[in-house]
């Protein structure tokens, strides 16, 4: 209780703060606020793009090489035969309205899915988004078509944007699934 009293006398003896003093505890409030405010909106940006997205391919899994054409048929593709190489029996294509793919294109061989090609929706996947699933692709630059190829897996992505380098955030314009081995 002493001590308490002490201090209060000692307290409230005391000159008050110079104005030089209150401006440098003033800066630095300030500075601090502003390095929280920072620090605060990169950590949510941050977050917003490292939670890996949903695979946009996972309701299409029927339809990928390998499977039997009959998929194809129940989904509602149109389909035609493909008289200009010997080795695609059947051409199909499905327009989507909703989701990430606008078309799925599907090439059939001998009653099989050969290949399925997805045209994706703008902005609607990006590359980084494969990186997830598939690791670092192989990459090679036509013009203004980049092209990203996960061989081992069968899988070709296409970015057309002559002004961007192949960054974890190029928006991809179709994707490619192809039947290996």
């Amino acid at each position: 209780m002493l001590t308490g009293l002490l201090s209060l006398h000692l307290l409230a003896n005391s000159p008050l703060p110079s104005r030089g003093f209150v401006k440098l505890i003033s800066m630095a409030a300030l500075v601090g606020l502003i390095g929280l405010t920072v620090v605060t909106v990169w950590t949510t940006t941050v977050t917003q793009h490292t939670e890996p997205p949903p695979n946009p391919f996972t309701t299409f899994t029927d339809i990928l090489p390998g499977h039997s054409k009959s998929a194809v048929h129940k989904r509602g593709f149109s389909c035609y035969g493909n008289p200009f190489t010997a080795a695609v029996n059947e051409d199909c294509t499905l327009e989507l309205v909703s989701g990430s793919v606008t078309q799925v294109q599907v090439a059939i061989v001998n009653d099989v899915i050969d290949s399925t090609t997805f045209v994706i929706r703008e902005n609607a996947v990006r590359l980084g988004d494969f990186e997830v699933f598939l690791g670092t692709p192989e990459i090679r630059r036509f013009g203004n078509v980049l092209k990203f190829l996960w061989r081992n897996r069968g899988v070709t992505v296409i970015a057309l944007d002559p002004d961007k380098k192949s960054d974890h955030f190029l928006p991809l314009w179709s994707a490619s699934f192809t039947r290996t081995g």
